[in-house]
């Protein structure tokens, strides 16, 4: 075998043609066979190995066999095309496939990204209270404005802003005050005028001295002749609160 005498030399055999060789030609990963001199040679195709002998390790397929081989991207052995491994079953690698957090980081800060290994998928979770932009951030009322600060949502108060009346009292009497659309409107009372301040102060008159006179001179000044006709100095005490009340009356509070 591999040779032959054809009566002049010896000839090589060529037991790939003959169809004598011993090369495996099984499915899939049938071996090629290769012939040479004196014998013949057995390959394995490509993505496969072994001897490729039909007697020998024939040829396996190298996908599945838990090592990296020529042209392939992963090798989870058994495991290959299985959810979680992240490797096909032609050992190439599954795209946005993952096996640890860490493959899972994205740039939004508002968000916790984990991997689930069962599926291999990348999971996001939104952080409770945390903001990117102004926009995500609601106001708790109108007289409030918000903000996002270092992914954190802050209000701050309105100038000049009020959401009841009892906000709006500005301690003067003679107005009534209210809260109209988050604004503080005052309008003054009709007829209401605030107390003197002058009048605390007003010192003690006294009596008023009067001369010595008989009741028949009081009646002549006065040209009253009832002996129950008010003395000067009552009359005094009237015409100052006459003045009083008239000045009173010309001071008039501004408008609020």
């Amino acid at each position: 075998m591999g040779f032959r005498w054809n009566g002049m030399q010896c000839e090589d055999i060529d037991e790939c043609a003959a169809g004598t060789d011993t090369c495996f030609s099984g499915e899939p990963g049938a071996a090629t066979c290769i012939n040479t001199a004196g014998g013949f040679a057995c390959e394995c195709p490509d993505g496969f190995s072994g001897d490729g002998q039909e007697a020998g390790t024939q040829c396996a397929e190298n996908c599945g066999n838990g090592s990296l081989d020529e042209g392939e991207q992963c090798d989870a052995g058994a495991l290959n095309g299985v959810a979680g491994t992240c490797c096909s079953a032609t050992c190439q690698n599954i795209p946005d496939c993952c096996t640890q957090d860490a493959q899972c980081a994205d740039d939004n800060a508002c968000t916790a990204n984990t991997c689930n290994v069962a599926t291999g998928a990348c999971e996001a979770e939104l952080l409770e209270g945390c903001c990117l932009t102004d926009a995500e951030c609601a106001a708790p009322d109108q007289c409030s404005i918000a903000t996002c600060e270092a992914n954190t949502c802050v209000t701050a108060p309105l100038a000049d802003c009020c959401l009841e009346d009892s906000e709006c009292d500005d301690a003067d009497p003679c107005t009534t005050n209210t809260c109209a659309d988050a604004v503080c409107v005052s309008e003054p009372i009709e007829g209401c005028e605030m107390p003197d301040e002058d009048m605390g102060n007003m010192p003690d008159m006294g009596v008023v001295d009067q001369p010595d006179m008989d009741q028949a001179d009081m009646d002549e000044g006065c040209g009253c002749a009832s002996a129950n006709a008010p003395s000067n100095g009552i009359l005094a005490l009237l015409l100052l609160g006459l003045v009083i009340i008239r000045r009173r009356g010309r001071k008039k509070r501004s408008t609020y």
